[in-house]
């Protein structure tokens, strides 16, 4: 019996296959394996979840690493990665149907505005820690436009009243929240019980944090499922107040909290650690 071709699949299979390998190997490995599967990629179905690897600049001798290194090589770019071009052409190729967006540091606010222009339908929007802090302003102008937004992570707290404010006006199905390692107080809890009160799924670990911002969330936010505060400073693991607030919520993780008040330097990765796996609608 003659052996079955991957060229002879139904495209439709094969690009129902291709499109849950991520953007690495949609950009560096499948498109070099045959015309059949480069032409499979090019489906704006391959591209509507956009989890970018990290990207870092050079190293200020012209000389890049990891997936920007290997981007470079394979497409042979001549001088200058150029990041915002790079990012805006990968989000072109969604045709406007990507629901899925993880930015990588890099990402400019030119590149940002093209994003929010289009990507409608974006159900989750992650942007990575250490972003670009002077972006955080226009965030909130930009929210509108993510209508269907289920989830959203911010790299920091900058302008987070703000912008929970906006979501409460036009996110209407947002059930998770996180922050990335950042410097939790008073009013950013505040802010959470205000303009957050139902939602489901919250992600805080790695941030410095009072027992008394944790104890206002855990009495304000009644529908919490999913809370993660894992490797926190300035609360303790298996606190019994906290455990007993915490009672009904059906997953609680506290590993590792504890009350050293320093800044931890580790940053969690969102798309990987339980905050987002099997929550957020295709």
């Amino acid at each position: 019996m003659d052996e079955r071709k991957w060229e002879e699949l139904d495209k439709d299979c094969l690009v129902n296959v291709i499109r849950r390998v991520g953007v690495e190997s949609l950009l560096l490995s499948v498109p070099f394996v045959c015309k059949t599967w480069y032409e499979a990629t090019l489906s704006p179905l391959c591209w509507r979840r956009l989890a970018f690897p990290q990207m870092l600049p050079d190293d200020g001798n012209g000389t890049y690493s990891g997936f920007t290194s290997r981007l470079v090589n394979s497409y042979q770019v001549k001088g200058y990665f150029p990041f915002t071009r790079f990012i805006m052409s990968i989000v072109k190729r969604s045709n406007r149907s990507a629901t899925f967006l993880a930015l990588p540091v890099c990402c400019t606010k030119e590149a940002l505005l093209y994003v929010a222009d289009e990507c409608p339908k974006l159900r989750a929007l992650l942007l990575p820690y250490e972003f670009d802090l002077n972006y955080y302003s226009v965030i909130p102008g930009l929210l509108s436009k993510w209508t269907c937004l289920e989830f959203l992570v911010l790299g920091d707290c900058l302008n987070m009243e703000e912008i929970l404010a906006q979501v409460n006006t036009v996110c209407k199905h947002l059930v998770g929240f996180g922050i990335i390692s950042a410097y939790f107080e008073e009013n950013e809890a505040s802010a959470i019980v205000t303009f957050l009160p139902n939602i489901k799924y919250l992600s805080l670990s790695h941030a410095f944090m009072k027992r008394a911002d944790l104890v206002t969330i855990l009495k304000g936010c009644k529908e919490l499922v999913y809370f993660d505060i894992r490797h926190c400073q300035g609360i303790e693991a298996g606190d019994g107040k906290i455990l007993k607030l915490a009672s009904h919520i059906r997953v609680f993780k506290d590993e590792g909290s504890m009350r050293d008040e320093h800044l931890c330097d580790g940053c969690p990765s969102f798309p990987i650690d339980g905050f987002l796996d099997g929550y957020c609608s295709d």
